[in-house]
């Protein structure tokens, strides 16, 4: 168990105690576990983890390049000895509304396109030898059966194969190290023996030199599961999403939901997930209008809890004593002062940070339009929900636009004038 901590506060560089230390001896990979308690949560600067909640989709065929070029918001290369690197997209609807984030790696045959076939690919994907383009799609798990469905309703007569994988074949993980003596914009490529597939995960700072950590896909029988974890502490999925929180990077149709949402209001396009000058797909043009021509009110951003009768935040922290119940998904913010029209809502979180669809210009000093930003200090707004069998609950909130955020927001367009 954590041992009790004398500052109540933990930063987002702040160290934290190894939940899971990996460690190679005389060939050897051991494990050493230590119990935590859920309730204190610290998030760490570096570290892995298994994400349990998401599932593989595998895209295989002669077609399968032209298919998924036609369905995705990122740009698909064919295939060819100078392969394309894994990447970051989302899949969305008729009508411009996201569907899913997804990860994709492109892949050869029965093996990633910058490595050879090996058994373990052919095992899981059922190959016979044929050389043929493909992708492994990493989503979430709770809505890939609806993406598979999605997939197919669009396959018509193009050569393609889709399978959704089972959780006992392959794991994703993901790693990460903000610590200066080992940058995260560094490339963790495996060694030839490896069979795990690599992508840079760059959704905040969408950069070369500024990357949010390494997702990979590890097959399960895989007796060498990431190399790179020598050094690392393993983590439950929860720290990996206590980070994201912090830095304000949303996942999954529970935060991103699905067909609810627009891909800009969900940062989609500012992690690097959209390809604004690629040709046609499902939901490109609603997409491309409010790229050139719209205006970005709301956007996903990290906030924070806090007791209103206290002082109000003025930096994003995690309180791992903070006890107050969590307000459900989907809940109203509001000014604290008022009941006047909704500023955003709450959309899920640990403790006393989480993410929240907000107006910028009214709860934060971002300006997204020629009006410019409404918001003033000392202006405090409050999250209220109706807790069963009780009255009305509500506590403070507070909305943060991380650094990364505010390099990448599209500047304020000139109004036009009109003669």
């Amino acid at each position: 168990m954590f041992s009790k901590s004398s500052r109540p506060y933990v930063c987002l560089r702040c160290l934290s105690r190894p939940g899971r230390t990996f460690s190679s001896s005389n060939g050897r990979r051991q494990f050493e576990t230590q119990q935590r308690n859920p309730n204190r949560l610290h998030p760490p600067p570096s570290g892995c983890a298994r994400l349990s909640k998401r599932k593989v989709i595998s895209l295989h065929g002669d077609d399968a390049p032209k298919f998924l070029q036609g369905l995705i918001t990122a740009n698909v290369s064919p295939p060819s000895p100078n392969p394309q690197a894994p990447f970051y997209s989302a899949f969305l609807s008729a009508q411009g509304r996201l569907l899913n984030d997804v990860f994709v790696y492109p892949m050869i045959g029965s093996g990633p396109q910058t490595r050879n076939g090996d058994d373990q690919w052919l095992d899981i994907l059922g190959y016979d030898g044929r050389q043929e383009p493909g992708y492994l799609i990493d989503v979430d798990g709770a809505s890939a059966e609806s993406l598979l469905t999605h997939l197919k309703r669009h396959k018509l007569r193009a050569k393609v194969r889709l399978r959704l994988l089972d959780k006992g074949e392959v794991h994703v993980w993901e790693t990460w190290h903000d610590d200066s003596d080992r940058p995260t914009h560094e490339r963790y490529d495996g060694p030839p023996a490896s069979q795990m597939l690599h992508a840079a995960d760059a959704r905040a700072g969408p950069s070369s030199l500024s990357l949010f950590g390494h997702r990979y896909i590890v097959p399960q029988k895989d007796t060498r599961p990431i190399p790179e974890f020598d050094g690392f502490a393993e983590y439950d999925e929860e720290y990996y999403d206590l980070r994201r929180y912090l830095h304000g990077v949303p996942e999954g149709q529970t935060e991103l939901q699905r067909d609810a949402s627009f891909p800009h209001q969900s940062n989609i396009d500012i992690m690097g997930g959209i390809d604004f000058r690629k040709g046609c797909y499902v939901g490109q043009e609603l997409t491309i209008r409010t790229q050139h021509t719209g205006v970005v009110r709301r956007r996903i951003v990290p906030v924070q809890l806090y007791d209103l009768q206290g002082s109000e935040p003025r930096e994003l922290r995690y309180d791992p004593t903070w006890s107050h119940p969590g307000p459900p998904i989907g809940a109203s913010i509001t000014k604290a002062d008022s009941k006047g029209r909704s500023m955003g809502k709450w959309l899920g979180g640990i403790g006393n940070v989480g993410l929240g669809l907000c107006r910028l210009e009214a709860m934060t000093d971002v300006a997204v339009s020629a009006e410019g930003a409404s918001w003033k200090e000392g202006d405090r707004f409050k999250v209220t929900w109706e807790a069963e069998g009780e009255g009305a609950d509500g506590v403070g909130i507070k909305a943060f636009v991380p650094l990364w955020m505010r390099n990448v927001i599209p500047a304020v367009k000139p109004a036009r004038r009109v003669e």
